[in-house]
This record gives structure tokens, sequence and C-alpha cells, in this order.
């Protein structure tokens, strides 16, 4: 009996070690690393924090896949933004600018962390290049709508475009065509009035982030991660190009030249891969073939060589064109009546030819596409929309449809960050008049 209980007594006192032991090792630290997985990106106050937080995190938060669009539009815009990051550039940022924003914003292990309104400030004043005497303009549009170092969607993108009409020539009036346009947006009714027609005007621009052409919904009332927020300058720069201080510009009209200068050095990179290859590869064709329609395919050809003067060797190939250039070309090219194309086409403020242009200026007259005219079945509005960021941006959808399904912008679609608002350079105007020439039925 004496030994029974001394048994009795042991089994007792090591099942009260066992238990101690599991609430001490499993209770109060897990609790204590849930609660910090839970809540420290959410507390991160500076970007010495940043990386730190991902690497304790990285086993328990889960961080968005690194992948298309959002890899394009990072390497896109690590490139766009490589004046600002060379030493050598007139517009060098600074080092330790540079340091920021090549550590901490242009970094894909950390798209899917939320945008402090602290980061979302700087890098704002850092890329748009305010100053001091312009910080008025940065407290109305971001400071005065900062929550607990966090900002919502809505408030920064409404504060951006803002913003940007201080930097640019970008019109911020209410449009019909915004409102046309952004009908997709399925939460546009939770945006604030005051916001509703920035956010719509942005959109139909193609500044929103991939994740509206994913989702088709903004989200305004979510916080703004990093992601987003590069998707948003990439797609701004694309269109606008970087601008400069305007305390080093002589005058308006050199900073829009500045402007558009930068933009075409960024387009480089991604022209359209191996354009002369194709454009060449057809034009000797046409000079081998006997046939008479040949023959006059060529002329055509070289009537848009003399008018474009096209030189691959420097950087005129990749200058953006203007609506009236390319009027002057479709009338000389292919006969057709520039005064019934200017009355087609809907001039934009700079009078830049964009993609959504094209497609009026091309499918809107039957001597340049034969019988390709009409309505647009339903198959292909689909397949353009999945394909095309953006795609309802487009002031035409059946004629943009139109151009996607007809094969004219093989190859083209794929830039990173095209949108049907991309201007068109020389060298992609070359290759479309070729294409519409391959096409004809002479």
């Amino acid at each position: 009996m004496k030994v029974n209980g001394i048994y009795r007594t042991s089994l007792i006192l090591l099942l009260g070690i066992i238990s101690v032991l599991f609430i001490v090792s499993c209770g109060t630290e897990t609790t204590i690393l849930n609660t910090r997985s839970g809540n420290e990106a959410d507390n991160i106050s500076s970007k010495d924090q940043l990386l730190s937080a991902y690497k304790n995190n990285s086993s328990i938060v889960m961080i968005e896949e690194y992948t298309s669009p959002l890899k394009k539009e990072l390497e896109g815009l690590r490139y766009v933004l490589s004046p600002y990051l060379s030493d050598e550039n007139d517009l060098f940022i600074g080092y330790d600018n540079r340091e920021y924003i090549e550590n901490y914003f242009l970094n894909p292990d950390t798209s899917n962390l939320s945008m402090s309104a602290a980061d979302w400030e700087r890098t704002i004043r850092i890329l748009f290049a305010f100053d001091d005497k312009d910080f008025s303009f940065v407290k109305t549009n971001i400071t005065d709508y900062i929550f607990e170092d966090k900002i919502t969607r809505e408030y920064a993108l409404a504060g951006l475009m803002n913003l940007l009409a201080i930097r640019y020539s970008v019109s911020l009036e209410p449009d019909d065509e915004d409102t046309k346009k952004s009908f997709v947006i399925t939460d546009l009714d939770r945006i604030g009035e005051e916001n509703k027609a920035l956010v719509s005007k942005a959109f139909r621009l193609g500044f929103t982030d991939y994740s509206v052409d994913k989702s088709r919904s903004f989200r305004p009332d979510d916080f703004l991660n990093r992601g987003e927020a590069i998707s948003m300058f990439y797609r701004i720069f694309t269109n606008l190009g970087l601008p400069i201080s305007k305390q080093d510009e002589p005058d308006a009209d050199a900073n829009i030249q500045e402007d558009k200068d930068t933009l075409n050095q960024t387009h480089k990179a991604y022209s359209i891969e191996d354009i002369l290859s194709e454009y060449g590869d057809y034009r000797e064709s046409l000079k081998k073939s006997k046939k008479k329609a040949d023959k006059t395919k060529l002329e055509m050809l070289n009537r848009a060589e003399r008018i474009l003067n096209i030189d691959y060797d420097s950087d005129n190939s990749n200058v953006n064109m203007d609506i009236n250039t390319w009027i002057y070309i479709l009338t000389e090219v292919f006969e057709t009546d520039s005064q019934q194309i200017k009355s087609s086409v809907i001039y934009g403020k700079d009078k830049t030819l964009t993609y959504d242009i094209v497609a009026i200026s091309i499918f809107d007259f039957q001597n340049l596409t034969g019988n390709n005219t009409g309505n647009v079945s339903e198959e292909e509005l689909t397949a353009a929309r999945e394909a095309i960021p953006q795609f309802e941006t487009a002031k035409d959808i059946d004629s943009f449809a139109r151009m996607y399904s007809s094969g004219m912008l093989e190859g083209i679609c794929k830039i990173p960050g095209f949108t049907p608002k991309r201007p068109v350079n020389y060298s992609e105007a070359l290759l479309l008049i070729m294409r519409i020439v391959k096409g004809l039925s002479i």
C-alpha cells in the first residue's frame, strides 16, 4: 500500500509538470508569436524596420506572388527611373534617396506590405521632384488624409491626381468620357463624391493599378500597399514621362518637351521585339515578288518611309507621334480623305497619338480594312478584354477589340504596361502601316 501511494503521488506530480511545460511552451509563447505575426507589418514605423519585418514573418505572412503583371511593371518602373538612380545623370536624386527607392520601394519582397503614409509622401516627393516650397500642396493632398500612418486607396489616388496637375498638363475637369469608361468599376459608388471624378479620370487615363484590372473593383477603403503604388507610378510615368523641377526649367514648353524626351527614352527598352526584322522581311518579300499588287504595296511602304524618315541609329524612331502626322500618313499612303478621319478621331489635349485613336482611324474606314468593319462579336470583345489591361478605357471599344483580333497588336500588346492609352512612336507607326498594307486585298 505504501508503494502504491508513492507511485500515485509521483504520477500526479509528473502529470502536473508536463501540463505546466505544455502551457508555457504552447500557450504563452504561441500567443505572443501570433500577436506579433498579425500586427508587425501594420506597426512598421520606419524604412529600417521594413526588410527585417518581412524576413521575421516570411513563414507566416503570405507575400503576393511576384509574377506578371506586377513583375513586369516593377521591372519597367526600375528602368523608367534609371535617370534618377544614376549619379552620372542630371536627374540623379542623391545617394540617400537612391538607397531608399532601390532597397525599400522597388523591392519585390515587400510588394504586399502596406505603404505607410510617411513612405507614400517621401516617394511622391522624390519621384515628382517636390521640395519644401511645395509643402502646402503635399500637405493638402497627402498629409491631411493620413490615418495612423496609413492612407486609403481613395485618398492616395485622388491626392496623387491633384499633384499630377501641378507637374503635368493634365486637366482634372470632369468629363463625360470619364464617367462612361469607369462604369466597369463595380464599387465606384463607395468612393466619396469629392473624389469619384478624380478616380474615374485616373481609370480612363490608365493610371489605376493592376489590381483594378484584375478585379474590376477599386476597393477605396483598403489601405494602399507597395505593389499597387508601384503599378500606379509605372503607368503614370510611361504615359507622362519623368517630371523635372520647375525651378530648373527655362520655360513651360521646354518642360513639356523634356517630359516627352524622357518618356521616349523609356519606351526604347520596350520597343516591339525584332520590329526591323518583321518590317524588313516583309519589304524584301515585296521586292522579290513580280505580282502587280505587291509592287503597289511596296510603293505604299516607300511613301510611308519617306514621310516618317526614321533613322534607326538614333532616337527619333522612338519619338511619340502626334495625331496630325498619323492622319497625314494615312492620307498619303492609302489615299484617304483626311477631313473624314479628322471628323472621327477625338483629340487629346497634347494631340499625342494613342493606340485607341489608331484603332478608330483604321477600323472606321473600309478602304483600310476591306470588309473587316461592322459590329464586333462578343467573342472578340471577350478576348480583347482579357488580353488588354484597362481595355474599357479605349475611346471606342469595338474598334479596339477589332484591332486586337486582327493581329495588328501582336507583340505590341505584350509591352509592359500596355493599355489603349499608350502613345505610339514612329517605329511602331511604321509597323502598323506595314500590317495594314499586308492585309489589303488589291
